[in-house]
């Protein structure tokens, strides 16, 4: 798997091409978790995607829920810190 930072542009964004050529999913915000094969590679090259390591794309996650989710994500971190952890 790759993690992948882009911010998604609209319609064309991901096709069903893609669909069809590489497992893809949202995780939050601009991250993006992608099947590692060569229309994956021409995808993050067509979107203009950086990619990260897995430690860098959970930093940038837990940011964005703590952005959004300010009063409850204290708790959640607490309570149940395996939420807050990309799979």
């Amino acid at each position: 798997m790759i993690y992948v930072q882009a911010t998604h542009t609209g319609k064309g964004f991901i096709t069903h091409e893609d669909r069809n050529n590489f497992d893809i999913r949202n995780v939050a915000t601009d991250i993006w978790i992608l099947e590692d094969n060569a229309q994956s590679q021409l995808w993050i090259a067509r979107v203009s995607g950086t990619i990260k390591t897995k430690d860098e794309a959970q930093i940038i996650v837990r940011q964005f829920q703590v952005d959004t989710f300010k009063p409850s994500i204290a708790i959640a971190a607490i309570t149940e810190p395996d939420l807050m952890v990309l799979t």
